[in-house]
């Protein structure tokens, strides 16, 4: 019982801080998927995304139940995309801003682009992002420096 405890420990203090008190949503998925109340503070790489929250990146499938379980309501303001409101019919929402793109040596810009949680393994990895009220995937470069929001299970 006290390895178990320490290990639990010690693994709780290599979690990210917000790991802690992270709130989850439920949004009545089919897959019982739980969705981070709000992104993750900062700008990942691909791999540091990877590496920091593993497999709770959202992955390909979990974006596509989330866009097509849930009503999509974009927010626009002055024909910027400010962020997306998913819905759930349980009467939950999730709102994930759009957050700046960052390229090396260029201007940041405002995209509701997230990373995608993939096991391919080459150097252009998907992101997720909202175009209009339709749902795509980007292939980027695992250098750019994007938002990242989590899930449970």
């Amino acid at each position: 019982m006290k390895r178990t405890l320490l290990i639990v420990l010690c693994f709780t203090a290599l979690m990210p801080n917000s790991w802690a008190q992270k709130q989850w949503v439920d949004l009545s998925l089919p897959s019982g998927t739980l969705w981070a109340s709000e992104p993750e503070i900062g700008y990942y790489s691909y791999e540091e995304a990877k590496i920091t929250f593993g497999v709770n990146v959202p992955t390909k499938w979990q974006w596509k139940e989330l866009y097509e379980s849930c009503n999509v309501e974009q927010d626009i303001e002055h024909g910027i995309t400010k962020g997306t409101w998913f819905r759930a019919k349980n009467g939950n929402s999730i709102y994930i801003p759009a957050q700046e793109i960052v390229d090396v040596g260029k201007k940041p810009r405002v995209e509701p682009f997230y990373w995608t949680f993939t096991t391919l393994h080459s150097d252009d990895i998907y992101a997720f992002f909202m175009n209009g009220n339709t749902a795509e995937f980007s292939i980027m470069k695992k250098h750019r420096q994007l938002s990242v929001i989590l899930v449970s299970k």
